[in-house]
């Protein structure tokens, strides 16, 4: 049991460095000009602005060129509009009503959401299995509850902050400036400014900046005169007014113990809570609230409730690499949509999806990294003017799951247990005292017994990444169903009171035990465990969006995360075509009924049939060593779709083999190409296409349409001979062929059968001989004879067994079975099947 001190603390980086179907520029400049008339008209405005107003400011790409959103500018000034370029995402990421879209001075937590959107959308472009769910609606329209308020992090509002000279070790150069406010102390002190609270702080700080070892003091017994502040403050303001920022923006950075630097400036987002009630005698109500750790039903209406109680909520989001950015969402539109204030001087304040936040290249507050933050999300709740009251603070521990046990065992034995990932995260610094137990509970939640782990103090996020303890059940225990859950007292309360722990959400959270008189049946239990109650329509419509209602019955624990459809004909999955819709983050909460709705386009080939299999794949809880999770099927249903006529569906049953190559060569406008092919959709009446791949340049060549063929329904093996003459070939250069079947557009089946590769060598001179058909051969059971220079007899997995230069070949001595016989005449090669009876 190795006690640790978590690494999983945010750093809040600030920095100065300063198949689906595409969606077409044209596409995207639509949506944005429809988006603005329908706000427009939502504000009463009389003039809806022009599409024609709109210019494309920006296109983003993904490494491989193909564009990811746009953003187009109104006029100067006059705000913009993201638009996403695949149609899986909600199709307006995020919009401003003033300024103008420019990289050169956008703010950098805007170019950090602009860096992760970017990242995310390239990445659903690559995964047909990825987007986002609509957002949630709250009850009412918030508007900006921080109105004007516009307040920088830089001069004049870093005025008192440290003046820093350090040697950069990652850029190795000596670095010196004054320090930035910092992203977390920006955001909390718009947020005093909006309560115009404390009268004044009590308190001192004095420590070491953690990177440049600089020492930072400051006296927190002062006041703060709120009626010379305002909303916005630059190098023209008063000095009165400079100063009285600066001093609030110092002493909240300097009383988090800010990490300053000349080029960023970080603090903890756990600090956040105990700073604001310790030193600025902020509501003891306030909390922290971590995404991951909250359940799944509560977290964003958490979050519309605050804004709908007019408080401001300092919010936060963390890459992978635990680098990350704070800001104030205080608004709700009607679309869903949070409005954000980056703390940027108000520059790019607008509303934003918060579903995957992101913000591009770095400046302060940037993320020195591409990955998406979809989960490691926080909030801080009840930030407003302290309420009087006994003060009373939140202690709370978390795990991350409890290991697996799954077996029947005798009564005596001592079964091992673990917890995984304990962490103290309780809203305040003061050291947590505190005893750990697992407790035995009935399903309608009676404590039976509890069995004690162990007693420890634990810091602000300091914990375990791994427990274990041996229980043994007392046979005093009745026989009958159990619960076992990890549980916790505190000296606080005396150790009376017992406290359950927040879990991860998805993740095993405790044990089931059944108990009989002599064994006990042990299960890991908490993670979900879904199924499908309805689903409406019962019949989808191919080639159009269809409103999908299921209604999930969840009996385990909550779900958050990922999910995505797939769907297939019942027994025909390699058969007919298949979709998988993309990727959104969705809530299943835990022993409830639940109905979530999907706005799903489905492809135009999906065939007609009364009996779809349709999958919900959602994610594991946990990630692996890359920060990656599986896939995991929550639940199963079947439904209708009307859809086109079935098609045929063709198969390869044997190997394309060439006819006419010499070691490898063919004749570049005689390429004769031979294979057997089945048939297990409809009647196929028309002409196959040959793709032809230049294995060299690693492009395309050209394709070449076989004459038209029939192929009947359920047919087991026709065998066919086709002859093609490339025209762009380049003689000598290495090629592959394969075919495609242009009625379904893809290429037969199985993949690791449609593929011969050869060297284009010189054409034949035309009128050249095809060919000789294969009844020049016969076979009299002991003897094969044949017009032939060379015969070859191969066994059916491909082996040699007999071969001679003439035209005959004994077989004497050879066992029963299949051959093949390959004979190469003056006029080419021919193959034939042959029995020894």
């Amino acid at each position: 049991m190795n006690k640790i001190f978590l690494t999983g603390l945010i750093l809040l980086l600030t920095s100065l460095n300063i198949t689906s179907a595409p969606v077409t520029p044209g596409r995207a400049k639509d949506i944005a000009a429809q988006f603005l008339i329908k706000a427009a008209k939502a504000k009463g405005h009389n003039v809806a602005p022009a599409p024609a107003t709109l210019s494309l400011a920006y296109t983003g790409m993904d490494a491989n060129g193909q564009a990811t959103l746009y953003a187009f500018n109104r006029r100067p000034n006059e705000g913009f509009v993201v638009i996403a370029a695949d149609d899986r995402a909600p199709e307006v990421l995020g919009y401003a009503d003033q300024g103008t879209y420019d990289t050169a001075s956008m703010p950098a937590n805007m170019k950090w959401w602009l860096g992760q959107m970017e990242a995310q959308m390239a990445y659903l472009i690559t995964h047909p299995n990825m987007t986002m769910t609509k957002p949630r609606h709250a009850a009412t329209v918030v508007k900006p509850l921080l109105g004007e308020i516009a307040w920088d992090q830089t001069s004049p509002y870093n005025l008192l902050c440290p003046y820093i000279s350090y040697y950069d070790k990652d850029e190795e150069e000596n670095v010196s400036g004054r320090a930035p406010t910092g992203c977390v102390a920006t955001a909390l002190a718009q947020v005093m400014y909006y309560w115009k609270y404390p009268a004044a702080s009590t308190g001192s700080i004095s420590y070491t900046t953690a990177t440049a070892k600089k020492k930072v003091s400051a006296d927190l017994n002062t006041t703060y005169d709120w009626s010379v502040m305002t909303p916005k403050c630059n190098k023209y303001s008063d000095d009165t007014t400079k100063n009285a920022i600066a001093k609030l923006m110092f002493n909240v950075g300097a009383a988090l113990k800010s990490d300053y630097l000349p080029n960023g400036t970080g603090a903890f987002d756990v600090d956040v809570v105990p700073t604001i009630t310790k030193y600025f005698g902020y509501d003891k109500g306030a909390r922290y609230v971590p995404r991951d750790y909250t359940p799944a039903a509560d977290y964003e209406q958490m979050l519309i409730d605050e804004i709908e109680a007019g408080r401001p909520v300092p919010y936060g989001g963390v890459t992978k690499k635990q680098e990350g950015h704070f800001f104030v969402l205080d608004g709700i539109d009607a679309d869903g949509l949070y409005h954000i204030n980056w703390g940027w001087g108000g520059m790019d304040n607008g509303y934003f999806l918060i579903s995957s936040l992101h913000p591009d290249e770095q400046g302060t507050g940037g993320s020195a990294s591409s990955d998406a933050f979809k989960y490691h999300q926080l909030f801080i709740a009840g930030m407003q003017p302290d309420h009087g009251g006994t003060a009373e603070t939140v202690w709370q521990l978390s795990y991350d799951k409890v290991g697996d046990i799954s077996g029947t065992f005798n009564r005596n034995k001592a079964v091992k247990t673990t917890v995984y990932g304990l962490t103290n995260i309780s809203s305040t610094s003061d050291t947590l005292f505190c005893k750990l137990y697992w407790t035995l509970m009935t399903p309608d939640s009676a404590v039976v017994w509890q069995s004690p782990i162990m007693s420890d103090t634990l810091g602000l996020y300091d914990g375990y990444s791994k427990i274990t303890h041996k229980i043994s059940i007392p046979d005093s225990i009745k026989a009958g169903a159990y619960l076992l859950v990890p549980s916790y007292t505190i000296a606080n309360d005396n150790y009376s009171k017992m406290h359950f722990m927040h879990v991860l959400a998805g993740a095993n959270n405790c044990y089931r035990l059944t108990l009989t008189d002599k064994d006990m049946t042990w299960q890991t239990a908490g993670s979900p465990k879904v199924s499908v109650e309805a689903i409406t329509p019962d019949t989808l419509v191919a080639g159009q969006t269809n409103h999908i209602s299921v209604t999930f019955n969840n009996q385990g624990g909550d779900y958050v995360g990922d999910l995505h459809l797939q769907l297939y004909v019942n027994g025909k999955r390699r058969v007919y075509p298949t979709q998988t819709t993309e990727d959104r983050i969705v809530a299943i909460p835990g022993n409830a009924i639940t109905t979530i709705t999907f706005d799903e386009p489905l492809k135009n080939n999906l065939v007609n049939d009364n009996d779809y299999v349709i999958r919900f794949i959602g994610e594991s809880a946990e990630e692996d060593e890359d920060g990656f999770k599986s896939d995991i099927e929550l639940a199963v249903a079947h439904i209708a779709v009307k859809g086109v006529e079935k098609p045929a569906v063709l198969y390869i049953e044997n190997e394309l083999e060439l006819l006419n190559d010499s070691n490898g060569v063919v004749p570049f406008n005689n390429i004769v190409v031979q294979t057997t092919i089945s048939n297990e959709g409809n009647d196929f009446n028309g002409p196959l296409t040959a793709v032809f791949y230049d294995e060299d340049e690693w492009d395309e060549t050209e394709r070449i349409n076989t004459p038209s063929i029939t192929i009947p329904s359920g047919s087991t093996g026709t065998k066919f001979t086709f002859t093609f003459a490339m025209e762009k070939a380049v003689q000598g250069h290495n090629y592959s062929l394969s075919l495609y079947n242009p009625q379904l557009e893809e290429s037969l089946l199985p993949s690791y059968r449609n593929e011969v590769t050869f060297v284009a060598g010189a054409p034949i001179a035309t009128g050249v001989a095809q060919p000789v058909a294969d009844d020049m051969v016969s076979f009299d059971g002991s003897q094969i004879s044949c017009q032939a220079l060379h015969i070859s007899l191969y066994n059916i997995v491909g082996q040699l067994v007999a071969s001679v230069n003439g035209s005959t070949l004994s077989t004497a001595g050879l066992p029963q079975g299949n051959y093949i016989l390959r004979a190469k005449t003056a006029q080419g090669i021919v193959t034939k099947k042959i029995i020894i009876r």
